[in-house]
């Protein structure tokens, strides 16, 4: 969100508690009925570009490891607990609402909490309470269609009058036809038609300028190409997908979202830079891809997305990007990525791996959520980081505010919820695996039903085995990724060694007629690895990336450790603790493995000294969770060096 207008950060703060108004049976009975309804009943009429993976059904995946923990704090924490109908419907009730965007809340939420929901489908406390907060939202929804929450004469404000309302309406639809496509409720469809059909009677090019009513050069107001493209899915009419070219025309005619990364090839040209906005557009155009076969909007996202793999992604996974793209090639460890920002750019390679079926986009989702990703998560699973910090401590302000309901805290619990939608994917003729996580899946393919069972405590360890059982032979492919660390390893089959190359960012394949339970033991071996850039160097282990969180015994203060490279192939990882509870419940389980490094450390307040140090890492996906001082990279200097700089007062 725009820097000038961030007053949600301290409106809202929920209580943590749930509404205990009783319902009627009625409702409640229409609650089981629609909860049950399956997904795959929902018809979808209109896909004519055609994906190479599928991502799962509710249900088919269920994950019980570190990723599986994570979700489930996620759907306990802020989704099923903290955030009530009040703080999500307020703005709606009562026009207007506290602030511009305070409407975009409710339909992040039921978007993030219907996945949840699915995949947990025994967790009807949370079934109910997404069934409540869908119909209370359409329930607002006025006679000529609108659904969002400025008064009638501010409506469709344009950027100087703090223009948010077609953005709103982006979400609310995300929202309701998420929660269609979970439960088949024909009203949630219904209502996103209305709304629809005024924003089709309110812009065009011979009425009023999509382009008008939306800020950062208009960036925002387009980005409601994703759900309309989704609406025309879902309904096959004519007139949605004519609006999806219209809001596609005014995207390239004012930030220049095809024309100029066709031209440049950078994001740097394109729009103000607004990465949020920015990508939002071309998931956008990834599922306008999908709806209506329009590749040259495929074709701009892949090009966005090689812009900012090259020249703007963090060690991390994450983009370099605190709330706009920085210049190319930075190293910026401070306030650096925005939590909205990091979920987007989840979403684009999400929509490009099953677009396209490039392994790139399975790898780069595989190396952020393990750490940028999860970074920004509070081990309460309540709170977000609004800026997730590389350099430094996670001050309150860092988390979120303290449970209040910001843009962010509404964003990070999409990209949990997600998860199970691209661990597993299947194809025509393959099922790949891109997470490896103790899970099972149970998929079809070719026709013939399957179920994977992992086993594994990955990320910590790179040792996978893989149950595959089919009901009758079938052949097929079994793509396994081989994430980006990887620089050996090995594959067995049913006890047989593979010859099979591992090659980073790339499937390995194992092509065979399956027959009956197939054992694959996948060994991904782990040592610590330096990585040095501009001075300065960071560890990683595997997938894991780590942030230095002091010395052993001392205060965190590491900036004059010189550490010692060679002890990396010493160094130890041990476990620390894990599942403790905390006595309000508010913290679930959360592992915390140091490594420690041997170094040796300056005294810089008087005579330079040496003395023999251990510097304390942890997970950079768990450091500082506690208000810790951490950093990813250090200095990378020479004893020599470092007391020449010493001896001149530097």
């Amino acid at each position: 969100m725009a820097k000038t207008a961030r007053s949600d950060r301290k409106n809202l703060k929920g209580d943590g508690t749930m509404n205990t108004k009783v319902y009627l049976l009625t409702v409640v009975i229409g609650l089981l009925s629609v909860h049950l309804a399956p997904a795959a009943r929902v018809p979808k009429k209109a896909v004519a570009g055609q994906d190479v993976y599928k991502a799962p059904e509710p249900g088919q995946v269920t994950m019980k490891g570190f990723l599986g923990n994570r979700m489930d704090v996620n759907r306990e924490g802020r989704l099923r607990r903290h955030i009530t109908e009040d703080m999500l419907l307020a703005g709606f009730r009562k026009r207007p609402g506290s602030q511009p965007w305070i409407g975009e809340h409710v339909g992040k939420w039921l978007h993030a909490a219907t996945l949840a929901s699915e995949n947990k489908q025994d967790d009807t406390t949370l079934a109910e309470k997404i069934q409540r907060i869908a119909n209370g939202l359409m329930d607002c929804q006025m006679e000529d269609g609108y659904l969002g929450t400025y008064a009638k004469q501010d409506r469709w404000a344009p950027p100087d009058r703090d223009g948010w309302d077609v953005w709103v309406h982006k979400y609310v639809l995300i929202g309701l036809l998420s929660y269609y496509r979970s439960t088949g409720d024909e009203r949630a469809l219904e209502t996103s038609r209305r709304v629809g059909d005024l924003l089709i009677q309110t812009f065009g090019d011979d009425k009023r300028d999509i382009l008008k009513s939306g800020t950062h050069e208009g960036m925002a107001a387009t980005s409601i190409l994703e759900p309309m493209s989704l609406l025309y899915q879902y309904t096959g009419e004519k007139k949605y997908r004519q609006f999806c070219q219209y809001i596609i025309r005014r995207a390239d005619a004012g930030p220049k979202i095809l024309t100029n990364i066709e031209k440049t090839h950078t994001v740097q040209s394109v729009g103000n830079k607004k990465a949020y906005e920015m990508m939002s557009n071309y998931v956008g155009m990834v599922e306008n891809w999908r709806a209506t076969g329009y590749e040259r909007g495929l074709d701009a996202a892949k090009l966005a997305w090689e812009s900012i793999t090259n020249e703007n992604v963090f060690i991390t996974g994450a983009p370099d990007a605190h709330e706009h793209f920085n210049e190319p090639h930075q190293l910026l460890t401070a306030i650096c990525t925005e939590t909205c920002v990091q979920v987007t750019w989840l979403q684009m390679n999400w929509q490009l791996l099953r677009a396209t079926g490039d392994p790139r986009y399975a790898a780069m989702l595989h190396h952020h959520i393990y750490n940028h990703m999860l970074a920004a998560q509070h081990p309460d699973g309540i709170d977000w980081c609004y800026f997730t910090t590389m350099e430094g401590s996670k001050k309150a302000k860092e988390w979120g505010f303290s449970g209040t309901m910001h843009c962010c805290g509404s964003s990070g619990p999409r990209a949990i919820a997600l998860i199970p939608t691209f661990a597993y994917m299947t194809g025509k003729g393959k099922l790949a695996i891109n997470l490896y996580e103790t899970s099972t899946f149970r998929a079809n393919v070719n026709g013939t039903p399957v179920v994977v069972h992992q086993q594994t405590n990955y990320p910590w360890d790179g040792r996978i085995a893989i149950d595959l059982e089919v009901e009758k032979p079938a052949e097929f492919d079994l793509q396994l990724l081989v994430p980006n660390f990887v620089k050996s390893g090995t594959i067995q089959v049913a006890g047989s060694k593979q010859n099979i190359p591992l090659e980073a960012g790339k499937y390995a394949t194992l092509h065979r007629r399956w027959s009956g339970k197939t054992k694959i033991l996948l060994n991904l071996p782990m040592p610590i690895i330096a990585h040095q850039r501009k001075g300065r160097y960071a560890l990683s282990r595997g997938p894991i990336v780590l942030a230095a969180e002091g010395i052993q015994g001392k205060a965190a203060t590491f900036q004059n450790v010189i550490p010692d490279l060679s002890s990396l192939q010493q160094a130890s990882w041990k476990p620390g603790e894990t599942g403790f509870k905390t006595a309000n419940q508010r913290i679930w389980a959360i592992e915390r493995h140091p490594i420690y490094l041997k170094g040796e450390r300056t005294n810089l307040e008087s005579k330079p000294s040496w003395s023999k140090s251990t510097l304390v890492y942890r997970p950079y996906c768990e450091a500082g969770t506690s208000g810790e001082i951490m950093s990813v990279w250090l200095p990378m200097l020479r004893k020599q060096t470092l007391l020449e700089q010493i001896n001149s007062g530097l």
